[in-house]
């Protein structure tokens, strides 16, 4: 039963690898199929159709990486040797290359039978391994990428389709944030991802899925949601995330300001802010807009009383002075 596409091959390789403890992801930094099991070095499968020289090439290319390289192929119908050699031919080639061997039968009412016809030679291996040297810059944004991705979303041996990078992955996780509580601050999206780099991925925005609304602050675009709805298997995984996570992360409901926001900006003076934090204590010895009425009124009638008596207390003060001038009028006319 041949088979269309070199992905149906990575459904029986991956459940051969997890069924001996393997960790697996598809499609890590152009490797079909990485597996990785604490302790053991990583394992790079490539998959292919057929038996071909780009499928060897690849195969020396991802040794650059581990040792321990594969490939797969569909084996023919009636287990027959592709190119008409023999598999003792076949085991030989791949010893030399230092490469292993996996192939994978099909039918049409069983499951797939995988096999594995050799493995990567090692030092005390029968034929001589080509000299390989993992470079460990390589090796390390492999295991990298492989340990960054929360799951695996990708089918090995995918071509032209979008892959869930681990890159991606965290977009994803801001975007779907920005989308349940609005517009946030790197700081509040760091908190709640656990990201250390969430303010190089906002201001890089490589998808355009973000937007500046202002200083400090960020938003979600159109592209951006249409990668929620596009990803959405994805975003599945990170679990409903509601007012519940907003507070536990400091931060206010949906649609209200950051937490992060200056002391001051935006809220009102030192008193106004006392009472907000005060929040549903109750004050006591407070008067009522009725009693406060009331106690203006007694003020102004208070008021309007003490100018009643300035001005008595100014007329007594004239009195004397007016008996006065009259006295000496009275002496100036009898002189």
């Amino acid at each position: 039963m041949a088979i269309r596409s070199e992905t149906e091959l990575y459904g029986p390789v991956k459940a051969y690898w997890e069924k001996l403890g393997y960790d697996v992801r598809g499609e890590v930094r152009h490797c079909d199929l990485v597996a990785v099991l604490e302790g053991e070095p990583p394992v790079v499968v490539e998959l292919k159709r057929s038996l071909t020289v780009p499928l060897l090439i690849q195969g020396l290319r991802r040794q650059d990486v581990t040792q321990r390289v594969y490939i797969a192929i569909e084996l023919p119908a009636k287990g027959r040797v592709p190119h008409r050699m023999t598999w003792a031919d076949i085991r030989k080639l791949c010893g030399r290359l230092g490469l292993g061997l996996i192939t994978v039968q099909f039918y049409k009412t069983r499951k797939p039978a995988v096999e594995v016809v050799c493995e990567p030679p090692g030092p005390s291996g029968d034929a001589p391994a080509r000299k390989t040297t993992v470079r460990k810059r390589a090796a390390e944004r492999v295991l990298g990428e492989f340990r960054e991705r929360s799951a695996d979303y990708n089918v090995g041996g995918s071509r032209g389709l979008k892959l869930v990078t681990a890159y991606r992955e965290k977009a994803l996780h801001c975007a779907l944030l920005l989308r349940e509580q609005g517009p946030l601050s790197p700081r509040s999206l760091r908190e709640l991802t656990g990201n250390a780099k969430t303010a190089a991925l906002l201001q890089r925005n490589v998808y355009g899925w973000f937007v500046r609304v202002r200083r400090g602050l960020y938003g979600l675009t159109r592209p951006g949601e249409e990668a929620l709805d596009t990803f959405a298997h994805v975003i599945a995984r990170f679990g409903p995330r509601g007012a519940g996570a907003a507070l536990q992360a400091g931060l206010p409901e949906a649609g209200g300001p950051p937490h992060d926001r200056p002391d001051g900006a935006g809220t009102g003076s030192a008193d106004e802010r006392e009472v907000a934090a005060a929040g549903s204590v109750e004050l006591r010895n407070v008067p009522r807009p009725a009693e406060k009425r009331n106690v203006q009124n007694v003020s102004v009638q208070l008021g309007a009383s003490d100018r009643e008596d300035k001005t008595d207390i100014s007329g007594l003060q004239n009195v004397p002075k007016l008996r006065k001038k009259q006295t000496k009028v009275k002496k100036g006319g009898s002189t």
